[in-house]
């Protein structure tokens, strides 16, 4: 298994119908050496925690992450915040840093209608939909491959979003951690010289410049 990496991670975001959540579970499944190897993290609703705003917390993630993933079926366009949601995408994507929205098709279904002009590239590869492989492991495999692409360009073109440094301008990093003294300062090695007087020669003299 491979050894996970320091490599910044991008954030992962999925869009889909709850009607295809063992989709959902596929490519989670698919996409576990990119995980492994440190370079994505992904988020989907289940993991909002109760007593959170569900919608709040949903936007908030997106405007977070790098890759939005919209898992495209049947049951996905009959909902109305999956669309919203790939609308949302569409329409407030931050200009310095903008995301990519990957749409995965599921099932045969009107995507192409769905999107009209905006024409992003899907995955599986030329819009084959992932129930018409057989096996469906191939259809993974070609999605981690895509995303795989993804991961790369985004890697090698990344600059930081504004917001990420509009953080870590006002993160006081000082009160935040406790420096030791040992981190700023290096003590002399005084078994090096031959007796102690030399040693303490040695302080005198450090004290003393």
């Amino acid at each position: 298994m491979p050894e996970p990496t320091d490599t910044f991670q991008l954030r992962l975001f999925y869009s889909y119908s709850h009607k295809d959540a063992q989709y959902r579970d596929c490519m989670e499944r698919a996409l576990s050496l990119l995980k492994q190897d440190g370079l994505i993290r992904e988020w989907h609703d289940q993991a909002i925690v109760p007593g959170q705003q569900i919608r709040k917390e949903v936007r908030q993630q997106m405007d977070a992450a790098d890759i939005l993933v919209f898992l495209f079926s049947n049951d996905f366009f009959a909902s109305t915040e999956c669309c919203n949601e790939w609308h949302y995408a569409a329409t407030h994507a931050p200009a310095d840093q903008p995301t990519v929205r990957v749409p995965i098709i599921l099932k045969p279904c009107p995507w192409l209608d769905f999107l009209g002009a905006d024409d992003v590239k899907a995955l599986p590869t030329d819009g084959k939909p992932v129930a018409n492989f057989r096996p469906q492991d191939a259809a993974w495999t070609d999605v981690y491959h895509g995303i795989k692409t993804v991961v790369s360009h985004l890697t090698e073109t990344f600059t930081p979003k504004t917001s990420f440094l509009q953080e870590m301008d006002h993160t006081d990093f000082i009160s935040q951690q406790r420096i030791r003294l040992s981190e700023i300062f290096i003590f002399p090695n005084l078994s090096r010289y031959p007796s102690q007087q030399s040693g303490n020669r040695l302080i005198e003299e450090t004290i003393s410049t």
